[in-house]
């Protein structure tokens, strides 16, 4: 009968921070593409892939053998993400101020005002980078939207006439507003919706995703999108939102250009110092 290997408490205390260290150190490698920490990752996991070939005990060997799999699949992950999501653009830079005025309409208490302007600060933080400021000008509270509204507002595409005539109908309670901004807590997989049938409206779930609060971010996005711009693959753009994890905030240098010719921001208050 082949011998079992029990793993110890110190062995799997080990095992626990080589992954929590492997987990942090693909973090740092997907958001700052720094080449000390590749090398780093890189010298790290060969040393545990290698180690096991020292060990004379073939249960020692065997049960390190099976804990070398999660650096190789962090390595994969890591390949494939550089691979996918790394395009080299030149930074664009907006030099003229503007301030985008909005109104916000909170769906059924689904966030607080206080969390809101936190929010808020957090998507300003993104664009004050290029000299746009998103401002409130009022906030309503809105309690006549069920979930099957909310989840159609955030599911549906809204690419056609009949779709445009709900969602209209959906956010009529917003009609006075130029700009709006819809906060909603629902059941929808979606986190945001922006320029839609109008282009004159924002939908962002307040939902947390993996335990992270990506509000602020999403608030970031979504006003991209209402100023023209397109979901696209680079992880340290603005407009990539499958890594938003990360919080990626980067605008390429045709990206502002077609943003200070867009119609809200072209129409919108410039500041002057």
């Amino acid at each position: 009968m082949e011998e079992k290997y029990k793993i110890s408490m110190e062995e799997l205390i080990l095992l626990l921070l080589a992954f929590f260290f492997f987990f942090v150190m693909f973090i740092f490698l997907i958001k700052m593409n720094f080449l000390i920490y590749f090398f780093f990752f890189l010298v790290s996991a060969t040393l545990i892939l290698l180690f096991p070939i020292f060990l004379k005990n073939k249960l020692h060997r065997r049960f390190l053998l099976k804990c070398s799999l999660f650096p190789i699949f962090f390595i994969l992950i890591l390949i494939f993400v550089l691979f996918c999501f790394n395009n080299y653009e030149e930074k664009g830079q907006n030099l003229i101020p503007y301030e985008i005025e909005f109104d916000a309409y909170i769906v059924n208490n689904s966030i607080t005002p206080g969390k809101l302007n936190m929010d808020l600060l957090k998507a300003n933080e993104i664009w004050n980078e290029q000299n746009i400021f998103l401002r409130i000008k009022e906030t309503f509270y809105i309690e006549e939207i069920d979930f099957l509204e909310e989840s159609f507002l955030l599911n549906v595409d809204a690419t056609n006439k009949s779709e445009c005539l709900k969602y209209n109908e959906i956010i009529s309670f917003s009609n006075k507003s130029e700009l709006r901004l819809i906060l909603l807590d629902s059941e929808s997989n979606h986190r945001g919706r922006g320029c839609i049938c109008g282009c004159d409206s924002i939908v962002v779930d307040i939902k947390k995703e993996l335990s992270l609060d990506l509000t602020g971010w999403n608030i970031a996005h979504e006003f991209g999108h209402l100023f023209g711009q397109f979901d696209i693959k680079n992880r340290y753009n603005l407009m990539c939102d499958q890594l938003k994890v990360i919080k990626p905030s980067f605008l390429n240098k045709k990206q502002i250009y077609s943003l200070t010719r867009n119609t809200f921001i072209s129409s919108s208050v410039k500041i002057y110092n």
